[in-house]
C-alpha cells in the first residue's frame, strides 16, 4: 500500500518509523515500512530500502570508506570476495541508533567477528555460496529480545562460531529466532552450547545436504517454562552431529523432526528432562536415523514421545521409559522397516522403565531389537534390573 492510497483511506501516512530502545519513536531518512491505520486496524507493511553495499578491499567493518553509503539502519551487502574484520556483528531492523537491519554475503566473502554476534528486532544475515564464510570467536544469538529474526546458509556457506557462552535461538520470550542451512555443503560448525527457545522461540531447520556440527556441545530444545524449540532434519545427506547430551523438551516444549533421510548423531539423548517438560521426537521414512551411542531416555522427569515410523531407525545403548516418579515416557515404532535398535552393556542394560511410567507399541511390523535380551517393563515403580 503507497502513502497516497494511505492517506485516502486515513488521512495520514507514517513512512520510515522505528522504535527506539526507551520506546520513543523517530522517523528515518530511508523507507523502512509503511504502517496503515484503518477502522482502528493497524497494519505494517515492510518494503524495500536501498542496500549499502561494501566497495572497498580487504579491510575493516568500521571504515567508513569500505562502504558506498552509512551503514546505520541500513542493509549491506558483501558480494566482491573482500576478507571484512568486525569487532562484534549486531544486526537489528527494530531499533534505531547506528545498527544494520540485514547482511547478505556472497562472492566467497569472509567475515570475521573477534567477539559475539546478535541477529534481533527481526534482523537477518544471508550467507550464500561455496567460500562464504562468517567466523565468531565467541557466539551467535538470533532473536534476543523481540521480533522475527533469523539467519540463513545456503549453496555451500559456513559459519563457525567459538567456545564461549551458548549459542542461542530464540532467547526472551517476546523474541522469535529462525535458522535455516539448506543445501549440500552448507555447515554450521560450533564448539560450545547450544539452545532452541530459553524463553521464546527458536527454530533450526537443517535440509537439502546442510549440516550442524556441535562440537561434542550439549544441546537444548526448549529451556525453559514456556519456550518452544524445534529443530528440524529432513534430505538426504542432512546431517546434525557431534552432539554431546541431545535434551529435547528440557523446561518447555521441544520437538525434533528427522525426515527425509536426514540424520543425527548425539553421545546421550534425553527426552522431556525436567518436570513440565514436554519433548517429542519423530523419525520418519528410510533412511533417516537418530543414532544415540550411550543412553537414551524418554521421560526423565517430564513427558517423552518417541516415534519411529516409515521405515525409520533408532539406535541406542540402553534406554530408559520414565526415569524419575513423575516421568512419562511412550515409545512408538510402526511400520515395515521401522526399528529401534537397543545394544546392551552399558550403564543401561537393555530397556526398562525405573521409577515413572512407560509404554512401548509396535504396529505393522516395527521392531525393537536388544541383543537378544528380553524387554523388561515392570510398569510404574519397577527399577528392577534383569541380569
Amino acid at each position: 500500500m503507497n502513502r497516497k492510497l494511505e492517506r485516502m483511506l486515513t488521512g495520514r501516512a507514517t513512512v520510515g518509523v522505528k522504535q527506539n530502545r526507551d520506546g520513543g519513536r523517530r522517523v528515518l531518512t530511508g523507507v523502512f515500512a509503511t504502517t496503515v491505520v484503518l477502522g482502528g486496524l493497524v497494519g505494517s507493511y515492510p518494503v524495500s530500502s536501498a542496500a549499502v553495499t561494501w566497495i572497498g578491499g580487504d579491510g575493516s567493518w568500521t571504515d567508513d570508506g569500505n562502504w558506498d553509503g552509512p551503514i546505520a539502519d541500513a542493509d549491506l551487502v558483501i558480494d566482491n570476495g573482500s576478507v571484512v574484520s568486525a569487532v562484534d556483528l549486531l544486526l537489528n531492523a527494530g531499533v534505531v541508533g547506528g545498527i544494520p537491519d540485514s547482511l547478505s554475503m556472497s562472492g566467497s566473502s569472509k567475515l570475521n567477528v573477534g567477539t559475539s554476534g546478535t541477529i534481533d528486532g527481526g534482523g537477518s544475515l544471508l550467507l550464500t555460496g561455496a567460500g562464504t564464510a562468517v567466523s565468531l570467536v565467541r557466539d551467535i544469538f538470533v532473536g534476543n529480545w523481540s521480533g522475527v529474526s533469523s539467519l540463513e546458509l545456503q549453496s555451500g556457506a559456513t559459519l563457525s562460531t567459538g567456545n564461549y557462552s551458548p549459542n542461542v535461538i530464540g532467547y526472551h520470550k517476546d523474541a522469535e529466532g529462525r535458522v535455516t542451512i539448506t543445501g549440500a555443503g552448507s555447515l554450521w560448525t560450533m564448539d560450545t552450547e547450544l539452545s532452541v527457545g530459553i524463553e521464546g522461540t527458536g527454530k533450526l531447520l537443517i535440509e537439502n545436504g546442510g549440516g550442524v556440527k556441535s562440537g561434542f556441545s550439549n544441546t537444548s530444545l526448549g529451556e525453559k517454562s514456556g519456550s518452544s524449540g524445534t529443530v528440524t532434519v529432513t534430505g538426504a545427506g542432512s546431517t546434525w552431529d557431534e552432539v554431546n547430551f541431545l535434551v529435547v523438551g528440557e523446561g518447555g516444549s521441544g520437538v525434533l523432526n528427522i525426515e527425509n533421510g536426514g540424520q543425527v548423531t548425539s553421545n546421550y539423548g534425553y527426552i522431556g528432562r525436567e518436570s513440565g517438560g514436554t519433548g517429542t521426537v519423530t523419525v520418519r521414512d528410510a533412511g533417516s536415523l537418530l543414532d544415540i551411542k550411550n543412553d537414551l531416555i524418554v521421560g526423565y522427569s517430564g513427558d517423552g514421545t518417541l516415534i519411529i515410523e516409515n521405515g525409520a531407525v533408532v539406535n541406542s545403548e540402553g534406554a530408559i521409559l520414565g526415569f524419575n516418579p513423575n516421568g512419562s515416557g511412550s515409545v512408538i515404532v510402526k511400520g515395515a522397516g521401522s526399528r529401534w535398535n537397543i545394544s546392551t552393556g552399558g550403564s543401561v542394560d537393555g530397556l526398562k522403565v525405573i521409577n515413572g511410567t512407560g509404554s512401548l507399541t509396535l504396529s505393522d511390523g516395527g521392531v525393537v531389537a536388544m541383543n537378544d535380551r528380553s524387554i523388561f517393563m515392570p510398569g510404574s515403580g519397577g527399577g528392577q534390573r534383569p541380569y
